[in-house]
Order: C-alpha cells, then sequence, then structure tokens
C-alpha cells in the first residue's frame, strides 16, 4: 500500500520561504505541451499543473512520494514511477491500479477521484447540453454506440 506522503501546510511554507526566499529559475520552462513532450523526465517543473508530484489542498500540499522530510528533491523525482500527467494520458486507458500508482493512493483512493470526475463531468453535460447528451453518456458507458445525428 503506497505511503501517505508529506502533508505540508500553507503556513509553515510562507514561514519557510521567507526565511530562505529561493525563486526557482524557470524562465526555461515549456509553455505549451509540444515544447515538454520530449523534455526531461522525470520532469523538474513541480509547479506544472498536469505534474503529478504536488497535490495542492486548500490550506497545504501534499507531497505523494516523499516520505521524509529531509528527502533529496532529486530523489523525490526519482522514487515517482511518473512525473507527467500529460504523457500517461497520451499513453491511452489505464487500470485503476495503474493510476493510483502514478498519483501515490490506493486503488479504492483513484476511483474516488474518478467517481468525483465522473460526477463533474455529468453536471455539466446536464448544463451544457441537457438530457440527450447524458443519455448518450449513459450508452457509451453501456458499451452501445451512438448515432450522432439523433
Amino acid at each position: 500500500m503506497p505511503s501517505r506522503g508529506r502533508i505540508l501546510p500553507l503556513a509553515e511554507l510562507r514561514r519557510q520561504s521567507q526565511r530562505s526566499p529561493r525563486i526557482p529559475d524557470d524562465h526555461d520552462r515549456p509553455v505549451v505541451r509540444a515544447h515538454c513532450r520530449a523534455g526531461i523526465r522525470p520532469c523538474p517543473y513541480v509547479a506544472c499543473r498536469h505534474h503529478l508530484g504536488v497535490e495542492i489542498k486548500r490550506r497545504s500540499l501534499r507531497l505523494p512520494f516523499a516520505e521524509d522530510a529531509d528527502a533529496d528533491e532529486s530523489d523525490f523525482l526519482a522514487r515517482m514511477p511518473e512525473t507527467c500527467a500529460l504523457d500517461v494520458a497520451e499513453r491511452g486507458d489505464h487500470q485503476s491500479i495503474e493510476i493510483a500508482n502514478y498519483l501515490g493512493m490506493s486503488r479504492q483512493g483513484s476511483d474516488q477521484v474518478l467517481a468525483g470526475a465522473l460526477v463533474k463531468l455529468r453536471t455539466a453535460l446536464e448544463q451544457q447540453a441537457g438530457a440527450q447528451a447524458i443519455e448518450a453518456m449513459r450508452a457509451l458507458l453501456r458499451g452501445e454506440s451512438v448515432d450522432p445525428d439523433e
């Protein structure tokens, strides 16, 4: 079972940054996917929204693969099976256990994330396209083909 990782309160991070201000050199950071597709792996740009190394909560950061408070950052990245969600998505479908491994959580945790995402998707589809889109999504989930002209 994956470890819980480290959870860092934002207040503590602010205090640490005031004591030792370190601004990362971000001028070489890729701006679009085409620039980072063949980039350095493991990806060093932890601030990227697609990086799998940091989970931002309301008042804290979760580092799923950093168990030790004294761990070196390069060691933390090297322990991660994947660092970029876009790389994972480009390879196509994955099993729940694979996704859980990439996110540093249990299979049940990744299933909960998936269920939450499906609820958000359903809500957005209901607002945007109404009942017809919902019925089409249900048909797709059942494995049926959908005719876009109906």
